[in-house]
């Protein structure tokens, strides 16, 4: 999950110094990944419906969404939401 933080991290610290953004920042704009998370030996998942797929790993979809503009120490930033299973499961800024 937050390889996905961290790639939209490192998108907004590349568009410093640049004129033209390289990562779209229109409120609403979306981007569809399946996540893949291995779990070690004897952890056990606290929700019962995620079930491992035949390779051990659970896959579920996961929306990132540019929830909008905020202000972050008095500098203007953009508000990037992690959906998982229907509810924010992270937030992240980036100015």
């Amino acid at each position: 999950m937050r390889k996905i933080f961290h790639a939209v991290a490192l998108l907004c610290a590349s568009t410093l110094g640049r004129a033209e953004p390289i990562l779209p920042t229109a409120e609403g704009t979306t981007w569809k990944y399946e996540m893949t998370q291995k779990f070690g030996e004897g952890v056990k998942l606290s929700d019962a419906s995620i079930q491992a797929g035949v390779d051990g790993k659970v896959h579920l979809p996961v929306v990132i969404v540019v929830a909008g503009p905020e202000k972050i120490d008095n500098a203007e930033a953009h508000k990037f939401e992690m959906h998982r299973q229907g509810a924010v499961q992270m937030t992240d800024s980036c100015k």
